[in-house]
């Protein structure tokens, strides 16, 4: 594997990983609240879809929202090092 190759693969890593970790009990704490048979999602057929089914799209829903959020935050420009600065 190249060093780019493995420079990107690390920046993905280092979005992916904490939005999921963070996915985690933001997606439980959603679903304590609202109960998944209750909110009446429907496939393309006008089907309702299984509670596994709402649990499974509403946590890659909200993973792909924080990913979002943790990429936006990384792309900030990274203030100088204080001590690089006096150099």
């Amino acid at each position: 594997m190249s060093s780019s190759m493995q420079a990107r693969s690390i920046r993905w890593l280092a979005v992916l990983w904490p939005a999921f970790m963070v996915s985690i009990p933001i997606v439980g704490i959603l679903f304590s609240a609202f109960d998944p048979a209750a909110l009446r999602w429907t496939d393309s057929l006008g089907e309702p879809l299984s509670p596994l089914a709402v649990y499974s799209l509403g946590f890659l829903l909200v993973w792909t929202l924080v990913s979002l959020a943790v990429a936006i935050a990384r792309s900030f420009p990274q203030p100088a090092d204080p001590v690089s600065a006096q150099a």
